[in-house]
């Protein structure tokens, strides 16, 4: 009789080891992808701002070039008549390359922004998923402890960490906390 209960009590813990394997496997899976989703989510955000940057770089080279023709156009340094056109012309196209970069360094910044929220919202499930295999795995080590020295106490610690465990899973899906 001695002897059943304590193959009822193995064959639980047996059970709950298994449960506390797949669950962690899942978590780690789950974990590995929104890391990676937040790696490659900064690289291409990191990536933005630096097409950012050259466009502001460009942008700043043509204000510095027009600043020059109009201050040359406005002290009469130049007076032959097509030249004056030539510069004002000139002039002109930079002033359109400036509003063309400025469009484009806004629209830099939303991609940028927009992917430095993918790369947010990726870190948070998986430090949850993270969390979770850890305190899973830590749920192992004490069930294979429990069956080792054939003693329930580690069996229950291992029920409540692994416990904790899964409530950081649940966490990983729906983000409860």
């Amino acid at each position: 009789m001695a002897t059943d209960k304590i193959d009822a009590w193995k064959n639980y813990l047996a059970i709950s080891m298994v449960i506390y394997a797949v669950l962690s496997t899942i978590a780690w899976y789950k974990d590995s992808g929104h890391s990676t989703t937040a790696i490659l989510s900064q690289a291409e955000a990191s990536n933005h701002w630096s097409h950012y940057q050259a466009k502001s770089l460009k942008s700043y080279l043509y204000e510095t070039e027009r600043s020059q023709i109009l201050l040359a156009l406005e002290t009469k340094q130049i007076q032959e008549p097509t030249a004056v056109a030539r510069y004002q012309a000139t002039a002109d196209e930079y002033q359109k390359k400036i509003i063309q970069y400025e469009s484009e360094r806004t629209e830099l910044v939303d991609k940028a922004r927009a992917q430095e929220k993918v790369r947010d919202q990726a870190q948070v499930y998986s430090n949850a998923f993270g969390l979770a295999m850890m305190l899973l795995q830590v749920g192992l080590v004490l069930g294979g402890l429990a069956s080792l020295l054939d003693k329930k106490v580690f069996w229950y610690l291992s029920l409540l960490v692994s416990l904790w465990g899964a409530i950081y899973f649940a966490n990983g899906w729906f983000l409860f906390f």
